[in-house]
């Protein structure tokens, strides 16, 4: 009568609850290592925090995008060795576009090419009341000090282009902009 008493539908009912909840505990203590991954080219693109990140020896590259998403931008190759032959360069834009949108650019690039020991200074194309920055423009660029200049594109494409030593990375919106600096970074990393 005792183990009748037991297996009554209400004890049966909370021990399948209790079950669940171990089990799915269990779960949560191993998949907590385990981040969504996927590959592309030889490298291992980990999904985590609404980002897409790559180990590069003991540093990982934040992007916004995956690889897949931007690998159809036009880029010109020999931007590529123009930003990885120099020390420094600067990035400019227009002050008068959306912050945040060039902010993610501007800490991307530096985040990523402290990496590789290129120094990227920040600058804005004219005078603003908003940015303490300097200004430059692609008159500025030279051989040995190149201007990555972002700048939203009169024709609606997105492209990157390389004038004398000014590279004009052309969006034709702000989130395009974003785009363009992840096409740029995995290009400098080997991964596109």
């Amino acid at each position: 009568m005792g183990a009748k008493r037991f297996w009554n539908k209400r004890n049966t009912i909370s021990i399948f609850i209790v079950l669940i909840m171990v089990s799915s505990g269990i779960g949560m203590m191993w998949g907590r290592d385990s981040d969504p991954s996927t590959k592309y080219k030889g490298h291992t693109i980990i999904a985590r925090d609404n980002l897409w990140w790559i180990k590069q020896g003991k540093n990982e590259i934040a992007f916004n995008f995956h690889p897949l998403d931007v690998e159809n931008i036009t880029m010109d190759p020999q931007i590529k060795e123009k930003l990885l032959n120099t020390l420094m360069f600067y990035i400019t834009f227009n002050p008068e576009q959306p912050p945040e949108y060039m902010d993610t650019v501007r800490f991307s690039f530096l985040s990523a090419l402290q990496i590789k020991d290129i120094y990227v200074e920040s600058s804005i194309i004219q005078e603003s009341s908003d940015f303490a920055l300097p200004i430059i423009d692609c008159s500025n660029a030279t051989q040995f000090v190149p201007v990555l200049k972002f700048e939203l594109s009169e024709t609606n494409e997105t492209n990157i282009i390389l004038e004398d030593n000014c590279i004009i990375a052309q969006a034709k919106d702000d989130v395009d902009i974003v785009r363009l600096k992840d096409r740029i970074i995995y290009s400098l990393f080997d991964i596109i």
